[in-house]
């Protein structure tokens, strides 16, 4: 299971398509769906970022009936309970989880900067956004910018123009596209 995770990371990236921009947002969903599986929704809701939580504490794991094994295996346990070591079976499982989220957390980049930065460049969630995304990308390429008072001005602008952009009704153009380059693209040749 964990290699079908890791392998459904290395296909993400493998496409001829940018998607730097849903990288973060697909990186937690993986997270997510590892940890409903066997932590209480209660320990998974009561943290802010997924990554923080303590799955490794049994107090935050889900009952043995609760976790989630699969249906075939849930009815087989159901059937067989007296000629099954079930209280192994049950640790095992969630031995599994916590050393395949522990393996996530420790390698997956959930506090990238620029990976949860770049999901502002989605046009499908604009609103969810602030600007202190868009602004992050202008102070990581400065040298955009002949001089800090052009850079001043220049903010004052984009973040009007950002501003406006979260709350537009965007052309068809831009909302049917396929590609977030190409969306992108169409969006560049609206005019005011």
């Amino acid at each position: 299971m964990l290699y079908l995770y890791l392998t459904v990371q290395m296909f993400f990236l493998q496409k001829s398509e940018p998607v730097i921009h849903l990288l973060h947002s697909v990186l937690v969903s993986q997270l997510r769906d590892l940890l409903v599986r066997f932590v209480k929704p209660t320990a998974i809701l009561s943290c802010s970022k997924l990554h923080h939580i303590d799955f490794t504490s049994p107090c935050n794991h889900l009952e043995d009936s609760e976790l989630f094994v699969g249906h075939d295996v849930a009815e087989y346990i159901s059937n067989c309970t007296q000629q099954l070591a079930l209280h192994q079976f049950y640790v095992s499982v969630r031995q599994f989880y916590v050393v395949a989220c522990s393996y996530m957390v420790k390698r997956y980049p959930f506090d990238d900067e620029l990976l949860r930065n770049a999901a502002v460049a989605n046009t499908a969630e604009r609103n969810k956004h602030v600007f202190a995304s868009v602004k992050y990308f202008v102070d990581r390429f400065q040298w955009l910018f002949s001089s800090e008072q052009d850079q001043n001005s220049m903010l004052d602008q984009l973040q009007s123009e950002f501003l406006t952009y979260q709350v537009d009704n965007l052309p068809d153009s831009v909302v049917s596209a396929d590609r977030i380059d190409i969306a992108w693209h169409q969006l560049s040749k609206v005019k005011d």
